[in-house]
């Protein structure tokens, strides 16, 4: 059984479905989602509707929390969109109120009993959603991950890739889907073979250039939306 393993899409739906397209035709069977699906860009409506014909388990992230956070009113929409920019308003305006439902419903970890693998998905740290764990995090943190209930442990948020072999657990991220932070037009994610316990990492190359033109449209004045599509990228 092949599991695909997904994490901070952020609402880049042509990151997406390459991606997707990728995985079916290596057979992948289903997927792991480690939250922050929405944030960043702009079409979260296009992530979910992607999403869901798939088997799948699915966690929220830090900007799942802050799409409710808006919705309920507890948080600045000012604020929000001086940092982040306007993807969260659009999804808040977009997404419907089954889909906002389904959101909510989602836990932040989730243990998992797969083919005799033992699996714990989270998106930050597995006690803290918005915590960073870095590839250069020390060893006492990363350890700290670790666990003899688990096989593998999975986070995401930092949208740097990782694997980190622990005395019990290999820890791991798989990176960003739909904002690398390691390189522009490049989508990073995992795969997971649960017959032989073999992780790969994969990267995914996609067309930037036309959520960099809604970038310019909709957010021209939050450069590193920008910025961070064209980071490390020959011209």
């Amino acid at each position: 059984m092949l599991v695909a393993i997904l994490s901070d899409i952020h609402g880049n739906s042509a990151a997406l479905k390459m991606v997707l397209d990728e995985t079916k035709k290596l057979g992948v069977d289903h997927l792991l989602l480690l939250g922050d699906q929405v944030g960043y860009y702009y079409d979260a409506v296009g992530v979910y509707d992607l999403l869901d014909t798939w088997s799948k388990d699915i966690i929220r992230g830090n900007h799942e929390d802050m799409l409710l956070g808006l919705i309920d009113q507890k948080i600045n929409h000012d604020y929000s969109k001086r940092k982040y920019g306007s993807a969260l308003e659009i999804a808040v305006k977009t997404l419907s109120s089954e889909r906002v439902e389904f959101i909510r419903s989602h836990k932040r970890t989730e243990k998992l009993f797969m083919k005799g693998v033992n699996i714990l998905i989270s998106h930050g740290s597995p006690w803290k959603t918005d915590e960073y764990i870095y590839p250069d995090a020390t060893p006492d943190l990363l350890d700290k991950c670790d666990s003899a209930d688990f096989d593998f442990v999975f986070l995401g948020h930092t949208h740097y890739p990782f694997i980190y072999k622990a005395k019990h657990s290999i820890i791991i991220n798989p990176g960003s889907v739909g904002q690398s932070r390691v390189c522009g037009g490049m989508a990073d994610w995992g795969l997971l073979n649960l017959n032989n316990r073999v992780y790969t990492e994969k990267h995914t190359l996609y067309d930037t250039r036309a959520i960099l033109d809604l970038v310019e449209k909709t957010d021209p004045d939050v450069p590193y939306l920008r910025d961070i599509l064209n980071r490390n990228r020959s011209k």
